[in-house]
Order: structure tokens, then sequence, then C-alpha cells
């Protein structure tokens, strides 16, 4: 036995609803083709645009930085260290030069001091000679060497014909005591007083012979 369709004994048919239409039916349901030709202007005309308030608080997005700012710092920092190297070098060079110039000048110092001194004991030379020159210039011999004799006391033997000047020794002796002959190789005028001869008997040692009145030593030979 075949089972039935329930629906075939009903006698209401099936109502198709109003809003199926024929799709290619040229009427009210044909899709309207014309919105995809439409313009922007045209599409989006019903679209209220923005207000001047709130496009002013309407955040706005951050560009992303690029690789060029990274590449200008680097750019930037390599410049630092090149000006950095360079002021190090400067000053390193600038130091040199300093040391250099101030050794020179320490040795320039040093040597102008040097001078100084051989200048000064030159002219201390220079002046013991005039003064020797000048003694020997006043000192005008008055005899002929020859040998004298010491009469009554003892003479002082000194280093120029002065009475005041040092002491000398002449053979271990300070003086030349009476009755003693001397060799002497010239008779000269006192520094001091030019009435008193002397009679030298070496270099720098000489003893008094008196005056014309007052002889304390007289001349026995030639």
């Amino acid at each position: 036995m075949t089972k039935k369709n329930p629906y075939e004994n009903q006698e209401e048919t099936l109502d198709i609803p109003d809003f199926v239409e024929d799709k290619t039916s040229e009427g009210s349901g044909t899709v309207d083709m014309s919105i995809f030709k439409m313009s922007d202007d045209e599409l989006y005309d019903d679209v209220p645009e923005e207000t001047e308030e709130e496009t002013e608080n309407k955040p706005v997005r951050k560009k992303k930085k690029g690789n060029g700012l990274l590449i200008f710092s680097l750019i930037v920092n390599l410049l630092l260290l090149a000006a950095c190297a360079g002021a190090v070098f400067y000053a390193l060079n600038q130091h040199s030069a300093y040391v250099k110039a101030n050794t020179e000048n320490q040795q320039i110092k040093a040597s102008q001091d040097v001078l100084k001194q051989q200048i000064a004991e030159k002219d201390a030379l220079i002046e013991e000679l005039n003064k020797q020159i000048e003694d020997s210039s006043k000192s005008t011999p008055t005899g002929a060497a020859g040998t004298y004799k010491i009469g009554d006391g003892a003479i002082t033997f000194r280093v120029a014909p002065s009475r005041e000047a040092a002491k000398a020794t002449y053979q271990g002796e300070g003086y030349a005591y009476p009755g003693e002959e001397f060799p002497v190789m010239e008779v000269v005028k006192g520094t001091d007083d030019a009435d008193y001869t002397w009679a030298k008997v070496a270099e720098n040692v000489y003893f008094c012979l008196g005056t014309a009145d007052d002889v304390w030593a007289e001349k026995i030979s030639n």
C-alpha cells in the first residue's frame, strides 16, 4: 500500500507570495543596473558632510617616520665624531709645539746665563788688567836692576809698591832683614807716595828702599 502525499487530498491550493516576481521580465522586479554607472558625487550625495568642528576634533594620524631621519642622524653623528677627532688632533699638535718651543726657550735662557757669566768674568779680568796697567804706569822705573843691601831694620815684602798693599813672602820669608843682599829686577816709584822707591825682586814681591833723605837699602852693585 503506497503512502499518499498528505497534500494531494487537500482542496486548498498553495498561495505563492506576491514578493516572488519574475526576474526575467521587464517589470518592476528587474534589477536596476544604473547604480553601477553612477559617479561618486551622485552615489554619496546623501551622506552628510563633516563640519569644520568635527574635522578639527578628528584625530590626526601621525605618519610613520621613514629611514631618512635615521640616516640623517647617522650623518650628524659622523660629522660630530670627525669634528671631535679634528679638535683632539689640533690640540695634540698645539701641545707638542708648545713643549718644543718651551724647551728651546729654556735652552736659550741657559745659554744666555752662561754667556752672561763668561762676559762678567771677562769684564772682571779686563778690569784687573787695566788696574795692573795703571799701577805699572804709576810705578815708573827709576833705576837699573842691581843688587841692594838692607840697612837698619827689617823691611816688609808686599805684593805691590805701596805701603797699603798686602804682605807677600820671598824665599819663605816675610821680611828683608838688615845686612841681607837681594838681586833687584827693577826699581819703581811708590803708587801711594812717589817720594818712596821700591825694589822689585820677583813678580808681585817688592820691598821699600826708602826716600832720598831716608835710605832703607842701598845699591852695592849693578
